[in-house]
């Protein structure tokens, strides 16, 4: 909702104007700065934790001086590390029980405050001169998310976990190993083992340790039984950073109802302790989920609160959410609160599930940083993650199973040249179904069977093993997509998808597509269709690091924005059009939301703050009659310099200034760069569409649709068209910086790109 996307520090002091003098007086603001003052200050450039450079520029003053600093900093690193309250003495909520604003922790020590960071980034403060402390917060509401004792931290997190009638003391403390008792983790095993002797940190009852210390010890919890595995109920997740898990490797322990994250390096000191905030309200502690009956009608029933039922089968309100689920403000306070890029809907984010509420900004104001929804904002989507302890209707592991050996076996026989596919290892193999598979729902996550964790991981892997064997002639005659585990588990992501959507999915008129991320750890499917008349979204996400589906999203509806560019593309096309396909961004004569086009959008007034346009837009009402509609959008006025890069040669662009006016609906999405023409009148010059519909001609004949393999199509068409034609379409390739990830594909004769991901078209782009 989401995707996985210059550092800013506490300025106390702000030039009022320009005037002096005595006659000038002083006015302090008394509202909240960040909201009404616009942005704090930002490092140059565009620089978050992960770049790995930080510093203040601009030479600005400091609370506290060098020693100063160096010794509270010393004190720091020493004290313990306490999951759900903080590190450091620094604390992940506020004394008042809600999140925490960064900025907070900034200041003198004689009033509680911890001097200045040692380095300032957009997402992050750190203290320390190997960043022993950090403190990640959100880059626009700068409420704290999360906080890590890196590897030089001195302090501890430790406890006593009793399994049963015995005891034993466990202490985690980064750059050293794990202590359980006597024993140190200091073997790498590469699978989870069962045995007690075994002194891995990936052995599952060391883990389960773990996790019992953390519970018992920090927030009460009784001693574990005899036999419990934390790991087989999904409540530890043991994560890798490689494929072959085999191979010593960094390694990830996640507690997931503790917001505790570790990280091992291959000899097994530990990296980090990482602390979120944990968000469980009561609600979410016991229910269960169904996505419907024949029909999608996702819904969500508690078990832990009676009153608690709530789903997209009908209109629900803040009102009548709060009313139902939520137990107390303190409860609230613990959500967060992620506004949409649009400023039209906010995520309310519990810990297994979270829910969106959509504002009508025809008829009100937009959402501003960290805002709640109002009492008459409309719930229109939810998305529940593997952490909710809560078994779906349509997740039945038999079933799924069923379907994906299907799909599998399809799609390995049609990877495999048919000349040798009676015979090839690769068409011949069989996927079998374990019977140990549970026949009733359970939660999203892996499918565990008798012998394995991960039914689907497993199958995976024997099919790259056979690959891997392979003859060079037998490998000549098969995809070497097959290879590729994205490839593979893509047909699970696809019965997932239908069987949540009873099919509608797979419908005629639906818009299934895949996608992966950068590292090609995900396989990511989305459905859009119509129920009767209203349009619906599904997202399924399979994590490879995790062997497992981890969140599922579902929405219902459509914004104003998607009102407003359907009502015309149903005018343009005579007939209802939820999509707006790539095509129709060039077809200037018919779409006033096309390239080229003038007079669709006017703007007005600008909130630099919150980087919003007034604009005005053209509809058509239900009469047929051409009507402007007002609202605000988010957006910058070509007065600020606002623009986009034009693509002339090569790798080579120029600036051209226009408004950047940014339409993003819940089911069509467009970034439109607009500038006066020679009367006047808004003109549009650019047009982007994000998981676009339809296809985007690059070339003649080259018809690039969301999801393709971008070079895998390039080369297709280069090897049935001349070399002329081939040149004359001017195709360039942009990489990044490095030269080694491929992130376009652009026609300069035609003025068209697809934006690339992973090899996979997932955006596309045309300008004049």
């Amino acid at each position: 909702m989401r995707a996985f996307k210059c550092s800013m520090f506490l300025a106390l002091l702000a030039a009022a104007g320009c005037e002096d003098g005595p006659a000038q007086v002083f006015r302090p603001i008394n509202t909240d700065p960040p909201a009404k003052s616009g942005d704090p200050w930002t490092q140059p450039g565009s620089r978050d934790f992960g770049s790995k450079t930080s510093g203040d520029s601009q030479g600005r003053a400091r609370f506290c001086d060098e020693a100063k600093t160096s010794a509270l900093v010393e004190g720091l690193v020493s004290k313990p590390i306490i999951p759900d309250v903080g590190i450091a003495g620094m604390r992940l909520w506020g004394d008042d029980g809600k999140q925490l604003r960064a900025d907070e922790l900034v200041g003198l020590p004689e009033d509680g405050k911890f001097c200045d960071p040692t380095s300032v980034y957009s997402n992050a403060f750190t203290w320390g001169p190997t960043d022993e402390i950090i403190v990640f917060f959100n880059e626009e509401t700068r409420l704290v998310e999360a906080m890590m004792a890196y590897q030089s931290y001195l302090g501890s997190m430790e406890g006593q976990v009793k399994i049963g009638n015995k005891a034993e003391d466990v202490v985690v403390k980064p750059r050293e190993r794990i202590q359980i008792g006597v024993k140190e983790l200091d073997q790498y095993t590469g699978r989870d083992q069962q045995g007690e002797r075994t002194n891995s940190w990936l052995n599952d009852a060391n883990i389960t340790k773990i996790y019992g210390m953390i519970r018992q010890q920090f927030f009460g919890s009784d001693p574990l039984p005899e036999g419990f595995n934390c790991v087989e109920a999904a409540l530890c997740d043991v994560i890798y950073t490689a494929a072959d898990e085999s191979v010593p490797q960094d390694t990830f322990l996640d507690f997931q109802d503790s917001g505790v994250q570790l990280r091992f390096t291959p000899e097994g000191q530990v990296t980090f302790v990482y602390l979120q905030p944990v968000r469980i309200a009561q609600f979410e502690v016991a229910g269960g989920l169904t996505m419907g009956d024949a029909a999608l009608a996702p819904a969500y029933t508690s078990t832990s609160r009676d009153e608690c039922v709530v789903g997209l089968n009908s209109d629900v309100t803040w009102q009548s959410f709060r009313s139902r689920c939520i137990d107390s403000e303190r409860e609230l306070s613990r959500a967060n609160l992620d506004v949409y890029t649009q400023r039209d809907a906010v995520s309310v984010e519990f810990n297994g599930i979270t829910y969106d509420f959509l504002r009508d900004t025809t008829k009100s104001d937009v959402f501003h940083n960290g805002e709640a929804p109002v009492d008459s904002d409309v719930l229109f989507g939810m998305t529940f993650t593997r952490s909710l302890q809560a078994p779906v209707a349509q997740f039945v592991p038999e079933a799924l199973a069923a379907q994906y050996k299907t799909r599998l076996e399809a799609r390995l026989i049609a990877a495999v040249d048919p000349e040798h596919a009676a015979t090839h290892p690769i068409s011949s193999f069989a996927v079998t179904v374990p019977a140990s598979l549970s026949t009733t729902p359970q939660r999203i996550g892996a499918l565990a069977y008798e012998g394995g964790e991960s039914w689907v991981g497993d199958v995976v892997a024997e099919v790259r093993d056979i690959y891997g064997r392979l003859s060079p002639a037998e490998r000549a005659a098969v995809d070497p997509r097959v290879a590729d585990p994205v490839f593979l588990i893509e047909p699970f992501v696809d019965a997932v998808l239908d069987a949540f959507s009873f099919g509608a999915a797979a419908a005629p008129d639906a818009f299934k597509v895949f996608r992966t991320t950068d590292d090609e750890r995900w396989s990511i499917g989305f459905g859009h269709f119509l129920q009767g008349d209203v349009p619906y979204r599904l997202t399924v996400q399979y994590s490879l690091n995790f062997g497992a589906v981890t969140a599922v999203t579902v929405e219902r509806g459509q914004s104003q924005i998607d009102r407003v560019l359907h009502s015309v593309s149903d005018a343009v096309f005579g007939q209802p059009y939820y999509h707006f396909q790539m095509s129709s961004a060039q077809l200037a004569e018919q779409n006033p939301y096309a390239l080229g086009s003038s007079g669709a959008i006017e703007v007005g007034e600008a909130d630099r703050g919150l980087r919003t346009l007034d604009v005005t837009l053209l509809s058509v009402n239900a009469a047929g009659e051409v009507e402007p509609v007002q609202m605000t959008v988010p957006g910058e006025h070509m007065d600020d310099r606002a623009g986009f890069l034009r693509q002339i040669r090569g790798e080579r662009s120029e600036f051209v200034p226009a408004h950047e006016i940014r339409l993003a609906g819940k089911e069509t999405q467009l970034l439109v760069h607009a500038a006066p023409d020679a009367s006047g009148a808004l003109q549009l010059l650019r047009v982007e569409q994000s998981t676009y519909k339809g296809k985007a001609r690059l070339c003649s004949g080259l018809d690039v649709a969301y999801g393709d393999d971008v070079r895998r199509k390039v080369e297709a068409w280069h090897q049935g068209v001349s070399a002329e034609e081939y040149q004359g379409c001017e195709l360039v390739f942009n990489y990044s910086e490095d030269g080694n990830i491929l992130l376009s594909v652009a026609s300069l004769k035609n003025r068209v790109s697809v934006g690339v991901v992973a090899e996979r078209a997932v955006s596309a782009a045309t300008w004049l």
